[in-house]
């Protein structure tokens, strides 16, 4: 199950906050390009960010895409790496393939 594409956006205008670090769990990719939120051209990734990664930075008023290579449907979660969101539990699931459940299990 390749070719899906992840999109992670941060819309924090607080450039203060700075980037997140965002894990998708279980699934890898190459990161495909960065897009400011409210228009613009796509830029590639920098060097350091090629290859295979679980964990993409997104920068604030961006738009972060990843070529996602799923290697089973189901659920799936991702998160940010700040602390105070992890340890206030701020996740979100997502499924990949046909028939999705009609609520995540708990």
């Amino acid at each position: 199950m390749s070719g899906s594409t992840l999109q992670t956006s941060n819309d924090s205008s607080d450039s203060s906050a700075g980037c997140r670090p965002c894990l998708h769990g279980g699934v890898y990719g190459p990161e495909t390009n960065r897009q400011p939120m409210m228009g613009g051209p796509a830029r590639p990734p920098e060097s350091w960010e090629t290859g295979l990664k679980d964990t993409m930075i997104a920068f604030p008023e961006e738009i972060t895409r990843v070529q996602a290579l799923f290697d089973r449907r189901g659920l799936y979660a991702w998160h940010c790496h700040i602390v105070e969101h992890e340890d206030n539990e701020m996740m979100r699931p997502y499924f990949v393939g046909s028939n999705p459940p009609s609520r995540p299990p708990t």
